[in-house]
C-alpha cells in the first residue's frame, strides 16, 4: 500500500518534479477531454535545459498510462537506460513518476503476487509509438526477470526478433514511417523463480495487399528496400538486384524514408537473423524468395492476337522470377496465363491480361504471406518453453491503430478499424464488470454515475450502444458486412455495385451504416472513434484472394526447399492442422477467426493499458497539435475512463488475505491470525491497519467480502 500523492513523485529520486505538479489526469478536478488535453500539453511542452530534463511524455491515468509520442529519440533517450529500469523495479506501484516501466513493473509484480496471467494492451493511432512502447515493455521484462539456464537465450531472441519482424511486417505509410501492417501478441512465459522460460509470437493477419498496392508517399515492406540497397555485390549479381526504382512493386511511389539508411538496416536485419539462429543458407534462401517476388512483379502482360488470351511481354523478369523461385520458366508462364479446371476431363482455360495480372499479384502475396508466417514459426520454434510446467505469463498486445485516410478507405482499413472497435468494446466491458462488482459488494456509488452523466452529457457506458451496433453491422450473420461479402465469394460473383446494393438493403435499419447519396461504390460507418467513408471497389476480388491450383502446383515442384516448404499442401507450417482450411478461406474469415481468438483466449487475467497519442500529422519532433490530440483523447474515451477511475477503486483484496499481508503494520493486529476473527471483527482490525497507515476514510470502502482502496 502507498499513500504517495501523485504530485510528489520524482524520476531522479532527489526532489519532487514540482513544475509538473499534476502527473495523473484523475487528479484533475474535472477530467474532461479539453482539460486532459491541456494537462498533456503543459507537460509535453515543458523542458528545462539547465537541469537536462526532457519533455514529460508520460502521464498516469490512474493505474493506466498516457504516452504522447515526442517523435524524437534524442529528447527521451535518457529515459530508457538500464539504471532507470532498476529505479522502477521492486518499487511500490506508481510511487515513481509516470513511466512505461511503472506499468511494466506493475504487471510483473502483480503476476508474481497472484500467479495469474497479465496482459499489457498498447493502444493508439498509427504513428503514436505503440510498437516502440511494446519493445520497451519487453526490454524491461527481460532485464528485471531472473536468469536461468535457458532464460538468457530466450530473452535475447525475444528482443532481437523485433528487428526481423519489422523488416518483413512494417512499412512506411502516410501516418507512420514504421507502421506495423500486422497485429502482434507476444507471450512471455515465466517459470519458478520468476525466470523467463519461453515465449511465443502470435500474429493477426498480415496486410499482404501492401505488396502490390501502396498509396502515394508510402513504401512497400522495408525488407525489399533493405535487400536492394544492402545486399553485397555477389548477392546482387546472383539475384539480379537493382535499385528499388527498377521494380514495379516498389517504384510507383516513394522509395526512401528521411533519416533511414536501408543499407544499415539490412545489416541489423542480418544480425537479428544470426542471433535468432537462422543459418547462412536460411538467410540466402529467404532473400532469394524476396528477390523472386520483386522479379515476379516486373512480369508484364498484353492482350494477344485473341483478346481473351494474354501474352507475356518479352523481358528478363520471367527468367529471373523463375530462377529465384526455383521453378521452370515455362511452368511459371503456363500457371500465370492459363487455368486448369478439374472436371471429368481436364479443361484448360486461358487468361486475359487482367486475369494474368491478378494471378501474378495473388502469387506474390501468397508467397510473401507464407514466408512471413514461416519466419514467425521459426522464431517460435527456438523460444518454445522446454517444459509445460509454466507458472504464469505476461502478454503484450501491439495492434495496428485505428486508420482513416482522406479518401478510398478500403477493406484493409475496415479490418483494422474493426479490431480496434472490438478492443474498445473489451475495455468498456471491463469497466462494466467493475461496476457490477461494486453493486455485488454493496459499495456501488450512484453519485459516481450521476457525475459521469453530467460531465459527459450522456449516460456512462452508453458508448456500448454505438460500439455494439457498429460491430454487429460488420460481423453479424447472415446479413453483416463480412457475411454479405463472403456470400459474393460463395455465389462466385464479383460485382462491387451488386455487393453495395445488398449492404444498403440489409443494413438500412442500422444506426451505424450510411449509404452515400451520390457515389455508387461508397458507404459510411459510424465507429466509436469516428465516422469513416469506405470505398468497396475491388472488395469482392480482394476477399477471394484466390491462388489457383496451377500456381500452387508450380511452387510445390520448386527446386528450392524453402519454397516447397512454404507450399506444403497438407502440413501447416504455422498453425498446426488448419492449413488446408485456412488457405481456402476468404480474407475476412481468416481475420474474424484471428480477432475472436485474440479476444476470447488471449486477453485473460489482469489487463494493463497504455494509451499512445500521435502528436502531429507531419511527424515533427515535439510539435503538439492540440486539435489532433483532443480528438484522440476523445476517441480513446480517456475522459470516461478517467472519471470512472477517479471515483472508483484501484486496489481490492478479500479480508483474510489483506489482514494476513498487512497485519504487521499495526500493533493492534500483530501477530494474530485472520482465522481468529469473523468478517465483522476482521473489518474492525483492518480499520486499525488503515488508521496506522494514515489512509483517509474517503479513500477506501468495505464491501461484503473485500476491501477496496483508491490508492495502490
Amino acid at each position: 500500500m502507498s499513500s504517495t500523492p501523485r504530485s510528489d513523485r520524482s524520476l531522479d529520486g532527489d526532489s519532487p518534479i514540482t513544475e509538473y505538479s499534476i502527473d495523473d489526469v484523475t487528479f484533475l478536478d474535472r477530467p474532461t477531454t479539453d482539460n486532459i488535453t491541456n494537462l498533456l500539453e503543459s507537460r509535453y511542452n515543458k523542458k528545462d535545459q539547465s537541469q537536462k530534463k526532457s519533455p514529460q511524455v508520460y502521464t498516469y491515468l490512474g493505474d493506466a498510462l498516457i504516452f504522447v509520442n515526442p517523435n524524437d529519440i534524442k529528447e527521451t533517450e535518457g529515459l530508457y537506460k538500464n539504471s532507470v529500469m532498476h529505479f522502477y523495479h521492486k518499487k511500490l506501484p506508481f510511487a515513481r513518476a509516470p513511466h512505461i516501466f511503472s506499468i511494466a513493473e506493475n504487471a510483473f509484480r502483480t503476476m508474481k503476487e497472484t500467479r495469474q496471467p497479465q496482459t499489457i494492451i498498447v493502444n493508439g493511432e498509427s504513428g503514436s509509438g505503440k510498437t516502440e512502447s511494446s519493445k520497451l515493455i519487453l526490454k524491461y521484462l527481460t532485464v528485471v526477470s531472473q536468469n536461468g539456464p535457458s532464460s538468457y537465450f530466450v530473452k535475447h531472441v525475444l528482443t532481437e526478433s523485433n528487428q526481423l519482424l519489422e523488416a518483413f511486417g512494417n512499412a512506411k505509410t502516410l501516418h507512420c514511417d514504421n507502421s506495423s501492417r500486422f497485429g502482434k501478441y507476444t507471450t512471455v512465459y515465466f517459470g519458478f523463480g520468476d525466470r523467463i522460460e519461453g515465449g511465443k509470437i502470435s500474429t493477426i493477419l498480415l496486410e499482404k495487399s501492401h505488396i502490390t498496392n501502396q498509396r502515394k508517399k508510402e513504401r512497400n515492406f522495408h525488407i525489399f528496400y533493405q535487400l536492394c540497397r544492402g545486399a553485397d555485390r555477389s548477392m546482387k549479381e546472383e539475384f539480379n538486384l537493382h535499385d528499388p526504382s527498377e521494380f514495379l512493386y516498389l517504384n510507383s511511389t516513394e522509395t526512401v524514408i528521411d533519416g533511414v539508411d536501408d543499407m544499415r538496416e539490412f545489416k541489423k536485419t542480418i544480425k537479428s537473423m544470426d542471433s535468432i539462429g537462422f543459418s547462412s543458407n536460411d538467410r540466402k534462401e529467404i532473400f532469394r524468395v524476396v528477390a523472386g517476388i520483386l522479379h515476379l512483379g516486373n512480369i508484364q502482360f498484353l492482350e494477344g492476337n485473341s483478346k481473351d488470351r494474354a501474352e507475356i511481354v518479352e523481358n528478363d523478369a520471367l527468367k529471373w522470377a523463375s530462377l529465384c523461385l526455383g521453378v521452370q520458366p515455362n511452368q511459371l508462364k503456363h500457371a500465370l496465363l492459363a487455368r486448369t479446371l478439374n472436371t471429368e476431363e481436364k479443361v484448360v482455360t486461358f487468361q486475359t491480361a487482367v486475369q494474368a495480372r491478378f494471378n501474378r499479384d495473388a502469387l506474390a502475396k501468397g508467397i510473401y504471406e507464407r514466408l512471413f508466417l514461416w519466419i514467425v514459426q521459426k522464431i517460435n520454434s527456438v523460444i518454445k518453453p522446454k517444459t509445460k510446467k509454466m507458472v504464469t505469463k505476461i502478454g503484450i498486445l501491439d495492434l495496428y491503430g485505428f486508420e482513416i485516410y482522406p479518401s478510398d478507405n478500403s477493406l484493409e482499413q475496415l479490418n483494422i478499424n474493426f479490431v480496434n472497435e472490438k478492443l474498445q468494446q473489451h475495455t468498456l466491458k471491463l469497466l462494466q464488470q467493475e461496476k457490477d462488482e461494486y453493486v455485488k459488494e454493496g459499495i456501488f456509488n450512484m453519485d459516481l454515475f450521476t457525475i459521469l452523466s453530467k460531465e459527459l452529457k450522456k449516460d456512462f457506458l452508453s458508448d456500448f450502444d454505438t460500439i455494439n451496433d457498429c460491430i454487429s453491422c460488420i460481423e453479424d450473420k447472415p446479413l453483416g458486412i463480412y457475411s454479405l461479402l463472403d456470400e459474393e465469394d460463395y455465389l462466385n460473383v464479383s460485382g462491387d455495385e451488386r455487393y453495395l446494393a445488398k449492404l444498403k438493403e440489409n443494413l438500412k435499419k442500422s444506426n451505424s451504416f450510411e449509404p452515400a447519396r451520390f457515389k455508387s461504390t461508397t458507404f459510411s460507418l459510424k465507429h466509436f472513434a469516428a465516422k469513416v467513408d469506405y470505398n468497396v471497389t475491388d472488395w469482392v476480388k480482394k476477399n477471394k484472394d484466390t491462388l489457383f491450383k496451377d500456381l500452387i502446383d508450380a511452387m510445390c515442384k520448386s527446386s528450392s526447399d524453402l519454397v516447397q516448404e512454404l507450399f506444403k499442401p497438407l502440413d501447416d507450417f504455422y498453425s498446426g492442422r488448419e492449413s488446408k482450411r485456412r488457405l481456402q478461406e476468404t480474407i475476412v474469415k481468416q481475420f474474424k477467426r484471428d480477432v475472436n481468438k485474440l479476444m476470447n483466449k488471449k486477453l485473460k487475467g489482469k489487463i494493463h493499458f497504455i494509451y499512445c497519442i500521435k502528436p502531429n500529422y507531419e511527424k515533427k519532433a515535439l510539435k503538439f497539435d492540440k486539435k489532433l490530440i483532443t480528438n484522440q483523447v476523445k476517441c480513446l474515451g480517456l475522459s470516461s475512463i478517467s472519471i470512472f477511475k477517479q471515483h472508483g477503486f484501484f486496489f481490492k483484496m478479500d479480508y483474510p488475505k489483506f489482514f494476513a499481508k498487512y497485519k504487521a503494520l499495526s500493533p493492534k493486529t500483530w501477530p494474530s491470525s485472520s482465522a481468529d476473527f469473523d468478517i465483522e471483527e476482521l473489518k474492525s482490525k483492518i480499520r486499525s491497519i488503515l488508521a496506522e497507515t494514515k489512509i483517509e476514510s474517503n479513500n477506501y470502502a468495505f464491501g461484503k467480502t473485500e476491501i477496496f482502496l483508491k490508492t495502490p
